[in-house]
């Protein structure tokens, strides 16, 4: 009896044992088995959606299955449904119905509806649809008809051995139908296209591009354009219509459907867009110049001057050189022995445009669309954009409230003459201005009296930049007052001035000059500040990485930067809460 009761006890203890492992065994399985069918579900988070959206659907698996759905990720805010515009979307997946004209995305019939966002004032949204406008925005200026999603229905996903399921990725966009300019068109319209890919991971160098609404027609500039941007980072552009004839089924299915993220980067509000996406923008920019045979790796050995011959334009005062000839002979006596080139770029073939701008290490030239192949120059290569401040102002009247100025040496002077004109012409001035070792005026050095142990700027090298700024063969003392109201600030006009912060060094040549120039700013009514640093060389608040006073020097600048900053937006809101009393009118 003892005998029996202990084998009784073993076989429980073995039927136990064997239990836990089983148990076990199908535990670790489990999260396999759902991350294998939750790749499929609808209810993607954005964080869940990033990690699951790496794994690749097998081919044999969905051509066997027919309750396979829809699914979709997401970057951009997803806390407000009115954020459609700033978001981008992948989708996966889904099909276009040629008679409908729609794109579906299916939902297994008779699940739980899932909540597409969840919005702290609305509550949980079930549909890409609502407060009639779409999920994402097609081009930089969507109005809410304009903009674009899915519609969710509740069928099975069709078979893949029925329809035919495009495997590369498919991007959808919308260019902005407006007169062309490049800059829209190579940054905006196709960029998008290009930021959107990267930024969800799904860049595919044979991605096909949708034009959702209308394919330009051969010979417009926006169809030379596509062919000149677009073969550098993606297989083809068709017309969504024409690309969907292309195909004998009623329904066309596609692995992946990217769409959203256009924004426009030339608008002043929208400027926090671009940052953060540096890399995005040169690897784009990087990929059109290799597709146009610009090798990247050979740099310009010798600087090259290109000034930009652009004497009409629609928007005659600002985006157009008027004294196109004044300048050019002012660049070649100044600089005989550096190549300048006068180049109207209608006359170049895209290409042509790519590699000439490779060459170049000085680019000259006005706004507008023009401007904005300065990101195709070398590495190290300046732009000098006419009339900017002038652009952005008509781009945002109250613009210059937000702005600081900054200039060192004869940088510093060329401020206190942009001042100068800003205020006799009646344009808003910034909201301060910060000089580090300004010169006065061309004329200071002629009044120098006393003896500087200045290693970093001797007068000897003023001089020569002096001599630089009037003219290789000019006889300074032969220049009329008019010619040198031309390049040189007036003396002792500062009426107007915005908040001033200065910095010089005590031993540097000009201190007694900024001296005086700073005791006539503040009788004239500026606001000024001197902050000199005593046994100190020029521009010393520059050498910041290396000087603890330069250091100090940077940080009470910054500070007083920020209250500058603060008084123009508190400004700029005490503007907008201005009312009118109607009985006035």
């Amino acid at each position: 009896m003892h005998l029996t009761c202990r084998k009784t006890k073993i076989l429980l203890w073995f039927i136990f044992g064997s239990l836990t492992i089983l148990t076990l065994y199908y535990l670790q399985l489990l999260p396999g088995a759902y991350r294998l069918y939750s790749i499929y579900d609808t209810t993607f988070s954005n964080e869940l959606s990033l990690h699951q959206s790496t794994e690749k659907v097998n081919d044999a698996t969905l051509s066997r299955r027919s309750n396979v759905q829809s699914a979709w990720t997401c970057t951009g805010n997803m806390n407000y449904e009115s954020e459609w515009r700033t978001r981008t979307c992948a989708f996966k997946n889904i099909c276009y119905n040629k008679k409908k004209k729609v794109f579906q995305f299916y939902r297994k019939p008779g699940s739980i509806k899932t909540p597409i966002l969840f919005e702290p004032k609305l509550g949980h949204i079930y549909d890409f649809h609502v407060n009639n406008h779409g999920f994402v925005n097609l081009y930089t200026r969507s109005s809410p008809r304009e903009s674009w999603g899915p519609t969710i229905v509740e069928e099975w996903l069709p078979s893949a051995d029925k329809v035919p399921y495009l495997e590369h990725v498919h991007v959808l966009f919308t260019h902005w139908y407006a007169p062309f300019n490049p800059g829209h068109v190579i940054w905006e319209d196709i960029g998008s296209t290009y930021f959107a890919m990267v930024r969800l991971d799904e860049y595919d160098r044979n991605a096909v591009l949708l034009e959702y609404r209308r394919l330009p027609t051969k010979g417009d500039s926006y169809y030379r354009m596509f062919q000149n941007i677009i073969p550098a980072f993606a297989a083809k552009v068709d017309g969504l219509h024409n690309y969907m004839n292309s195909f004998n089924s009623p329904l066309v299915c596609f692995r992946t459907i990217v769409a959203g993220g256009a924004i426009p980067m030339f608008s002043i509000s929208n400027e926090a867009y671009t940052n953060g996406k540096e890399r995005i923008l040169y690897d784009y920019r990087t990929a059109i110049l290799r597709h146009h045979g610009v090798n990247i790796s050979h740099l310009p050995s010798r600087h090259r001057i290109v000034l930009v011959n652009k004497t009409h334009s629609i928007h005659r005062t600002v985006r157009g050189i008027a004294n196109l000839a004044e300048i050019k002979h002012f660049i070649s006596s100044t600089y005989p022995r550096i190549q300048l080139d006068v180049i109207d770029w209608s006359k170049y073939t895209f290409t042509q445009q790519m590699h000439e701008l490779y060459k170049t290490t000085i680019l000259i030239t006005p706004c507008g669309g023009i401007s904005t192949i300065i990101p195709f120059l070398p590495k190290g290569a300046h732009a000098i954009v006419t009339d900017f401040y002038v652009i952005l102002l008509d781009a945002d009247p109250n613009i210059h409230r937000r702005l600081i100025g900054m200039g060192d040496s004869s940088g510093g002077m060329l401020w206190i003459y942009l001042l100068q004109w800003i205020i006799s012409n009646n344009k808003p001035i910034p909201q301060g201005v910060v000089l580090h070792s300004p010169w006065p005026n061309l004329e200071y050095m002629d009044r120098i009296v006393r003896y500087s142990t200045d290693n970093y700027l001797s007068l000897k090298l003023a001089y020569n930049l002096r001599q630089l700024a009037i003219g290789k063969d000019t006889n300074w003392f032969e220049v009329s007052d008019e010619e040198l109201s031309k390049i040189s600030p007036k003396n002792n006009s500062f009426e107007g001035f915005p908040p001033v912060y200065i910095t010089a060094g005590t031993h540097e040549i000009a201190i007694d000059a900024i001296r005086d120039m700073t005791e006539i700013m503040r009788l004239s009514g500026v606001e000024v500040i001197l902050d000199e640093g005593e046994g100190l060389m020029h521009t010393y608040a520059l050498f910041h990485l290396w000087s603890p006073q330069g250091r100090y020097a940077q940080e009470k600048i910054r500070q007083w930067t920020r209250e500058q900053l603060l008084i123009g937006l508190q400004s700029t809101s005490n503007m907008n809460r201005i009312t009118t009393n109607q009985m006035c009118l």
